[in-house]
């Protein structure tokens, strides 16, 4: 069974050039749509997610692009993605907590789940290269659909009036009761 996986895991990794440039691709369009149309949250989400996903590119432009080095940078603890994914949880979690979007709170939760697969990797070495990369990888992807969603949602809803800042949202006053 672990054959299995592994052979998935390398032919995912070797038809891996297409999927990163998709990705790159669709960030850009949606960074842009951000500046265009965006909220504030939206311009942050965007931005904390394009930073540190060329912070990881700039991270493993050392690496070699081989299978071995692949291969050898998901056996163990990939400490450049447990970093980057590190300081994504920071930023979404900080942004969820400050913005009036519900998307964002999944963005966090998705990014929780990848910081956790690292602590996983890093706790045992039962955890297969295959599930390793899918609890890590995946949730990026998923991400971009809620960024991509939350985007959609903002422009629809853009015709009444909302507030973008937890702090602007405007709560009825109670009056005390004599």
């Amino acid at each position: 069974m672990a054959e299995l996986f592994g052979e998935i895991f390398n032919i995912l990794r070797s038809t891996g050039e297409w999927r990163i440039g998709l990705q790159g691709s669709w960030t850009i369009v949606l960074l842009i749509a951000a500046l265009l149309w965006g909220g504030g949250p939206e311009k942050a989400a965007i931005s904390v997610w394009l930073v540190l996903t060329e912070l990881s590119r700039y991270l493993s432009i050392n690496t070699e692009n081989t299978p071995e080095a692949t291969l050898a940078d998901w056996s163990g603890l990939n400490w450049n993605s447990f970093l980057v994914d590190g300081l994504l949880l920071i930023g979404f979690v900080g942004l969820a907590l400050i913005a009036n979007r519900r998307y964002v709170f999944w963005i966090a939760a998705l990014q929780v789940v990848a910081v956790m697969g690292h602590v996983i990797r890093a706790t045992t070495d039962d955890l297969m290269i295959f599930v390793y990369a899918l609890m890590v990888i995946g949730p990026g992807w998923l991400q971009i659909f809620l960024l991509t969603a939350g985007q959609i949602a903002h422009v629809r809803r853009k015709r009444g009036v909302y507030a973008d800042w937890i702090w602007q949202v405007r709560r009825p006053v109670s009056l005390p009761v004599s």
